[in-house]
């Protein structure tokens, strides 16, 4: 009886340990889809409807994509003709950088690898935004200046 009993408790404990070790902690691996945009300073706004963007983190590597205008940017009529005003409305709101990333607590550190604006490539360009994972919503802040902006991303996969 004293040997079925401890068999018993050894099988319970090794299963209980096993659900245990097998959960792992929530993590800003995957994609992410961008829903919201706050930005504070003079020029305040948060945006509810952002135009599309995508973050990317992979186990070291991070990518993001995103159009950063409030409306829909314009599409440049004739490309062999572009004007100075379209090539400002169509690429300066586009933001576009890869590169490697860690987090430490509630930071992560990224570093461009590669840009659309060449200065944020160089070692300096490292900068660390914070952030807060809840379920499949992912809010990060970062600052531009002395504004910060806030983008609240919501998990795709």
């Amino acid at each position: 009886m004293a040997n079925r009993l401890v068999v018993a408790v050894v099988a319970f404990l090794a299963v209980i340990s096993a659900l245990l070790l097998g959960q792992s902690k929530p993590s800003i691996q995957g994609v992410w889809s961008v829903a919201e945009v706050t930005t504070t300073g003079p020029n305040a706004n948060t945006n509810k409807s952002p135009q599309p963007g995508l973050y990317i983190f992979t186990g070291k590597h991070y990518s993001l994509v995103r159009d950063a205008s409030l409306n829909p940017r314009i599409a440049i009529k004739d490309s062999g003709n572009v004007t100075a005003p379209e090539a400002l409305a169509t690429f300066g709101p586009f933001i576009a950088q890869s590169g490697t990333y860690d987090v430490s607590g509630a930071t992560i550190n990224v570093t461009p690898v590669v840009a659309k604006l060449p200065a944020s490539r160089e070692k300096y360009a490292t900068s660390t935004w914070s952030f807060e994972l809840q379920g499949d919503m992912l809010s990060m802040t970062y600052l531009i200046g002395r504004d910060a902006t806030t983008v609240r991303l919501t998990r795709v996969e």
